[in-house]
């Protein structure tokens, strides 16, 4: 039966980064150490939960050692420069976020001042995506984050387009950040199957997805040889 764990990782700005990616990392070595397999095991996340969602599987990548077998990211925080026209175009739609708190977010989380912006292990629309397990990406029409969703959802379609399969959808129509907890509006994960396990959502709540395969959580020694 799949399991979910739910990680209370350190916020900031008593935790400034990297705390909470340490907390996530920290979280996947105990599942591995609890018997589960890497690729058994999928990374998901909201808000910036969906870049921790990136971030967990490019930093083991980097240190070659092996990933979560799929990642679901949603409404990703993907470019910290926070130079995509969707922060200002978007604002009067988007009740959650705005420049003005993305900034003083970005302040609270990012306080080293040396630090830089564009850096790809800070901001993931930058980063080499080769390599990671199927990802989908989702994010809203109408949500201050709509283009770095979209930013990494292009990226990702690039890194595997030597995959054995490569979809692109759309956002989520009239939708801003944390729209997926509106199931009367947008459902994600409910719907038709597709050919391969790829999934068409209902309600016109179309994720970018980059899938090779699909991955569920099992219980330790489940399928072992």
């Amino acid at each position: 039966m799949p399991l979910s764990l739910v990680v209370d990782f350190r916020l900031a700005p008593e935790h400034p980064y990297p705390a909470q990616l340490d907390d996530a990392e920290t979280a996947y070595r105990w599942l591995l150490s609890q018997g589960y397999e890497p690729r058994n095991i999928g990374s998901t996340g909201h808000s910036i939960g969906g870049t921790l969602a990136v971030m967990l599987p490019l930093g083991l990548s980097a240190k070659g050692e092996a990933t979560p077998g799929a990642i679901v990211s949603v409404s990703p925080w993907t470019d910290l420069t926070i130079q995509n026209a969707s922060v200002d175009a978007n604002e009067d739609n988007d009740k959650m976020l705005s420049r003005g708190t993305l900034e003083l977010f970005r302040g609270a989380w990012l306080q080293d001042p040396a630090v830089d912006f564009t850096d790809p292990t800070i901001s993931i629309a930058n980063a080499d995506l080769t390599g990671l397990p199927p990802t989908t990406v989702h994010y809203g029409e109408y949500e201050t984050l709509a283009d770095d969703g979209a930013q990494l959802g292009r990226r990702l379609t690039v890194a595997c387009r030597r995959g054995p399969r490569t979809r692109r959808r759309g956002p989520a129509r009239s939708a801003s950040h944390a729209f997926e907890h509106r199931p009367d509006r947008h459902r994600i994960g409910h719907g038709r199957p597709h050919p391969g396990g790829v999934h068409e959502t209902p309600n016109r709540a179309r994720p970018q997805r980059c899938f090779g395969r699909t991955s569920r959580a099992v219980q330790p020694g489940e399928g072992d040889d």
